[in-house]
């Protein structure tokens, strides 16, 4: 019974869920002729989702246990299941999407913490929360609206000014200190950000 439906593809999608369900329904229907084939495999596709949501761990309510295990014919089972795994899929998706939100937020967050590790990368990052880069750049880039380089030389950038206007230390030790391996690297960075140099920046700013 594997390859008539497949047990965890099932709930891939709605469309696809009911896509499946209809397509084994209708074999039931039209392709199985003694009743009690027909009733071994209901049972047999009942058994099945519920170790499924077992698995996802999705609890059904006693009354949805109750709507899909009492049934008079194949139709009513047929209905029952298909509204079931419609309320399973949509609960599933607004999951992903709560769980997708959160992740995104927790790498905003680690990053805004340590940006000012000089060897903070996409790399990195990504192994930190176990994700791919493909991942990563897809989840920052849908919270932020920039990519992960663009975003981390921002922060690194903007950690500089703040520190050219409320610290008298060096060029050297504020390209340190906000995440870059080369001084010249910074200047030519904050340059090309607020076009002028940091000690251009920071002498207009005191004087």
């Amino acid at each position: 019974m594997a390859s008539l439906y497949p047990k965890n593809s099932i709930l891939s999608s709605d469309k696809n869920a009911l896509n499946v369900l209809d397509k084994i329904f209708e074999y039931i229907s039209n392709q199985v002729e003694t009743a009690q084939i027909k009733r071994y495999m209901c049972y047999d596709i009942l058994t099945s989702y519920f170790k499924l949501l077992q698995k996802i761990m999705y609890p059904l309510s006693k009354h949805e246990t109750k709507a899909l295990l009492i049934y008079n014919n194949i139709n009513e089972l047929h209905t029952s299941l298909s509204s079931s795994v419609t309320a399973v899929c949509q609960s599933l998706s607004q999951r992903k999407n709560s769980l997708y939100k959160s992740r995104q937020i927790e790498i905003l967050q680690y990053i805004n913490s340590n940006f000012a590790d000089q060897s903070m990368c996409r790399e990195k990052v990504a192994d930190h929360f176990g994700i791919s880069i493909h991942t990563l750049s897809r989840l920052f880039k849908d919270k932020v609206g920039i990519g992960f380089s663009e975003y981390l030389s921002m922060k690194r950038i903007e950690n500089g000014r703040q520190l050219l206007i409320t610290t008298d230390k060096s060029i050297s030790e504020i390209a340190a200190e906000s995440g870059f391996n080369q001084a010249d690297y910074f200047s030519k960075l904050f340059k090309a950000t607020y076009n002028e140099t940091p000690s251009g920046f920071r002498n207009n700013k005191l004087a």
